[in-house]
């Protein structure tokens, strides 16, 4: 569990203030390249097992208060629906980017990101 801590620690750390981080930290045209928000799904699931799985109370209570943030900003600024006009199906985590490189699925709804949202939606429902 203490290497699961270092690596949230780490992406956390290359997010910087930005819970929905660009698809790479180190991209040169920073920061005008797309969100990546099924990375954020993934990181969020992540850290849900280190609450649910974790035996050190601070680094339980620490992997919580992160979570938190996480699924906070994805829920309010990256699931549909994004307004009144919006009529997509509700729950869509939007603007996940899958290769900016080739250039494919740039800013889109990933299945993965769905998936991964879900799952610690559905973990954060346990400890809530």
């Amino acid at each position: 569990m203490q290497s699961a801590d270092r690596a949230a620690t780490y992406y956390l750390r290359r997010a910087e203030a930005d819970p929905v981080p660009c698809y790479c930290f180190d991209d040169p045209e920073k920061p005008h390249v797309p969100r990546d928000s099924s990375a954020t799904a993934i990181a969020c699931a992540g850290l849900a097992i280190l609450v649910e799985h974790g035996k050190d109370p601070l680094c339980r209570q620490r992997s919580r208060d992160r979570a938190e943030v996480l699924l906070s900003a994805m829920i309010t600024e990256y699931v549909t629906p994004q307004g009144s006009d919006d009529h997509r199906p509700p729950g869509m985590l939007l603007h996940g980017c899958y290769n900016k490189n080739a250039g494919l699925q740039t800013d889109h709804e990933l299945i993965w990101g769905d998936y991964f949202l879900l799952e610690a939606l559905r973990m954060w429902s346990r400890y809530r």
